[in-house]
């Protein structure tokens, strides 16, 4: 019986110095792993610590989510499903019904929920505004009547989002949307959940000088 002691304790002291090795190995190749990518009209940067093998293609795809959601609520590309959305609202004389995608219903529903926040300090559809002062970039002020009929064509309260995110429902003729405000913002969280799937738990993200952690 002594025998038999003798030879477990010395399987499990051999066992225990051989995991020591292992964990030496493990902290060795786990380290911050970096990624960067011009989004949105700046650099975004994401950190992570880890190993590279695993943490760098979860940093890829969250700047990919980024990306999508670039494609999606951007006003500056004709081709963007914000942009398309606005055109078709412009020529809107009573409000409608549009169907939307889930990613533009969500941005959509979270700068509205802002807006009811804020007390309408904050409004995603300025659309009109940002479009009539973005015009006189050359010097050129815009005119109080073009600024009066902008304002006509704003206010946060003339929408509403569908909660299970297939369409936003307008009242007041002629919305434009812009969610310069917040578009990062919601890119950022919906990154954070690419990584939280990844079994991420800790990463800074540096977008433009807005920052999560």
């Amino acid at each position: 019986m002594r025998l038999l002691r003798v030879i477990a304790i010395s399987a499990l002291l051999a066992m225990c110095c051989a995991a020591v090795p292992m964990a030496d190995q493990a902290s060795r190749t786990a380290g911050w792993v970096l990624r960067a990518r011009y989004l949105m009209g700046t650099y975004c940067e994401v950190r992570a610590w880890g190993e590279p093998e695993v943490v760098g293609p979860a940093l890829d795809r969250a700047l990919d989510r980024i990306a999508r959601l670039e494609q999606v609520m951007t006003t500056w590309s004709a081709d963007g499903e914000l942009a398309r959305l606005n055109e078709r609202l412009a020529s809107d004389e009573k409000g409608g019904v549009y169907p939307v995608s889930s990613d533009l219903a969500r941005a959509l529903g979270a700068a509205r929920s802002w807006a009811e926040r804020s007390g309408g300090r904050f409004d995603p559809t300025v659309g009109s505004l940002s479009r009539v002062w973005s015009r006189s970039h050359g010097g050129d002020r815009p005119s109080d009547s073009q600024v009066a009929a902008a304002v006509a064509r704003t206010g946060w309260r003339g929408f509403e989002v569908d909660p299970s995110g297939a369409w936003v429902r307008t009242t007041r003729p002629g919305l434009r949307f812009d969610l310069g405000g917040i578009g990062k913002g919601v890119a950022l969280d919906a990154a954070a959940e690419v990584l939280a799937e990844a079994g991420i738990d800790s990463a800074l993200f540096n977008f433009g000088g807005q920052v999560l952690a």
